[in-house]
């Protein structure tokens, strides 16, 4: 408004005009409102409006100019002076500046007067209300959760932002409206069953609720829910939401987590429990292997003793004698008792394997030749092994035997007419496959299956069934050790067994024995039984046990050797360190008190290192005579042995060291 011809025109119009800035200072005042104000324009310009006028009505003064430029609308009030009405109207330049034109109405219509002043009531009280909702709404939505207010009809009378955004859609539009016309029916009829209480009980109420969004998406929340009234006494329901689908959905899954948890723990217990017990039947079974094989040493000791006492008696004896037929049935059954401890030191796996390449068909096929000879004609025997082509690494004899012990057990569980299928087949075990079977590994087996279709076990039996001496036969047909060898047997072979059955529907046995590649069966090694030849020298004989010792003295006398008998460790030192130069080999037991056999074989060693020794033992050969047989030993003699066998290794050991 600098244009001189502006403030000229203004200068000029009977109308009260100034321009005032926003600091209340007056930049122009026409001459109009010189008269009105009663003052020059050199007092008015440059000087604060304040200056003429009341405090009270100065800060009324500022308060609209500063509204005015502010808010950039047109302000116009009435206030009195001097007995007159004067109309202001400020209207905005600027932001920075303002025109005030001053109007005398003392003299307007007084019905005019109140319209005008009604309607400017009417418009400052609609512009508070829409301040103070505008304001609410502000308020509310800047609450981080979802809120709602609902009146008695279950109508949304005011929200949030966030239920807004949650169904995607402005505020305005979901105003006046209910649950039923944004979520599941479902999921609204709980939340009017839960606010109707609310009315109706004026109680609060906080609950977990469960909504589907716009887009599908499940969330959960924690509703708190209350009563109010108006200043007119209408009710109102105020909903606030916590949102926890975080904390829902971590709970889902941990509770997924935990479920799946029992069930490996489940798992894993029902394992160490399986594993324990399998620790326990170990260690008894293995208590009782050292038991047996205890025994079975200390009678193969005594059966040594009898079987040689009765082949020199024999030997002295016409076969017309009537004491030969006595001798000999003493012999025969000492070669059967021979036969049980050999059993006992399978069982105690204390027997030295004789290990050979072989195939399935030919251990089903000797089996079958044993069970012809063997089981009633009444029971008929099948075979197939054309589903096997592995090759095993066995010990053929402990095989069949093991295959045999199961196969005479199948017999003993059938009435006439019974069936036994012995199959073979090739089979790949993956974990899996192992975990239905106890104590087994994955890997390729040849699976060998006797099948029979006799009475069946109960669990209870089945659980027992390798416990030696447990046997459900009648006293005196059987001994409870086929089985507890059989899996000596087999495990000796790196195998296992499993064993399913059940009252009334026969019993199935499955030994897997390990498939081997790249070998062929191997020929059996023929046998020759050439009787001993004709031997001479000096014999020190080394055992604890003097009937023993005088024996095989006699032994040795009869077929020409001179033999010098020592009872224990000191006594065949004490000799040897004498007669060494006349002494050709050295008989040495292995087990002896105070000093064994491998600590006596290094003290003869130490007295002569080219010392020929020949060692006994009523075990197989163990560690101990391993031992003692890489360090020199020349051979080793199982305790009971023929006669004809201790003077044929005799001569062996002799015609060798002689070249």
């Amino acid at each position: 408004m600098k244009n001189s011809t502006e403030l000229a025109i203004l200068n000029n119009i009977d109308v009260p005009t100034l321009i005032i800035n926003k600091n209340g200072t007056i930049e122009f005042c026409n001459n109009a409102a010189c008269l009105n104000l009663n003052r020059t324009a050199e007092e008015l310009i440059e000087n604060h409006f304040e200056k003429f006028m009341l405090p009270e009505v100065s800060e009324r003064r500022k308060a609209i100019l500063k509204e005015c430029l502010e808010s950039g609308r047109k302000m116009v009030f009435e206030d009195v002076r001097d007995g007159r009405n004067l109309l202001h109207s400020v209207t905005p330049l600027s932001s920075e500046r303002a025109i005030i034109t001053l109007a005398d109405v003392t003299n307007w219509n007084i019905k005019e007067q109140q319209n005008i002043h009604l309607e400017k009531l009417v418009k400052t009280r609609t512009s508070e209300l829409k301040k103070t909702k505008d304001f609410l709404q502000s308020v509310i939505d800047a609450i981080p959760y979802p809120l709602a207010v609902k009146d008695s009809e279950h109508k949304w009378v005011l929200i949030n932002k966030i239920i807004g955004d949650m169904f995607q859609l402005p505020v305005e539009e979901m105003i006046g409206k209910t649950d039923y016309d944004f979520i599941r029916k479902e999921e609204a009829d709980v939340f009017r069953a839960v606010e109707e209480n609310v009315f109706a009980t004026g109680e609060p109420n906080i609950n977990e609720e469960k909504l589907t969004e716009i887009d599908g998406r499940e969330r959960w929340q924690i509703a708190e829910k209350a009563l109010f009234h108006d200043p007119d006494g209408n009710k109102y329901l105020i909903a606030i939401a916590h949102d926890i689908t975080e904390k829902k959905l971590a709970a889902i899954e941990l509770e997924k987590h935990r479920e799946k948890l029992e069930e490996l723990v489940a798992e894993r217990t029902a394992e160490l429990l399986r594993t324990q017990d399998q620790l326990i039947q170990s260690q008894k079974m293995d208590a009782i292997g050292k038991l047996a094989g205890g025994i079975a040493h200390e009678f193969n000791n005594i059966l040594a003793i009898v079987i040689a006492t009765t082949s020199v008696v024999l030997d002295s004896l016409d076969e017309s004698d009537p004491n030969f037929k006595h001798m000999d049935r003493i012999k025969k059954v000492s070669a059967r008792a021979k036969d049980m401890t050999m059993n006992l030191l399978t069982f105690a796996r204390k027997e030295k394997l004789d290990v050979r390449s072989t195939s399935a068909e030919a251990i089903v096929s000797e089996l079958l030749d044993l069970l012809k000879r063997t089981v009633s004609k009444n029971i008929n025997i099948c075979s197939e092994t054309a589903k096997s082509s592995a090759t095993m690494s066995l010990d053929m004899n402990q095989a069949i035997q093991a295959l045999l012990n199961v196969s005479i057990n199948a017999c003993d569980s059938m009435s006439e007419n019974g069936v036994i299928t012995i199959m073979a087949e090739d089979v790949s075990l993956n974990d899996k496959d192992c975990a239905a079977i106890p104590n087994s590994s994955f890997g390729d087996y040849c699976r060998i299956s006797v099948i029979d279709t006799g009475k069946g076990m109960p669990a209870d039996v089945i659980n027992r069934i390798y416990e030696p001496f447990f046997t459900t036969k009648e006293r005196g047909k059987g001994t409870g050790l086929g089985m507890p060898i059989t899996l000596g047997i087999v495990q000796r072979h790196n195998g296992f067994m499993s064993v399913n059955s059940a009252p009334g529907k026969g019993t199935r046995v499955d030994i897997y024995f390990p498939a081997i590649k790249g070998s062929s069966p191997a020929a059996p090694a023929a046998s020759s039984e050439d009787s001993p030849p004709k031997v001479a020298g000096t014999i020190l004989v080394v055992d604890d046990d003097k009937d023993f010792l005088e024996i095989t003295a006699e032994i040795l006398a009869l077929n020409g050797l001179n033999p010098i008998p020592a009872s224990g460790a000191a006594r065949a030192l004490e000799l040897y360190r004498k007669r060494r130069n006349e002494i050709d080999l050295v008989i040495l037991d292995m087990m002896m008190p105070e000093v064994d056999g491998v600590e006596t074989f290094r003290l003869l060693r130490a007295i002569n290192p080219d010392v020929k020794v020949i060692v006994c033992s009523g075990y197989s050969i163990d560690r101990s005579a391993s031992r003692v047989i890489n360090d020199g030993a020349l051979g080793f003699l199982q305790k009971p042995f023929e006669n004809a066998a201790l003077i044929s290794m005799i001569a062996d050991v002799l015609d060798q060291s002689s070249h």
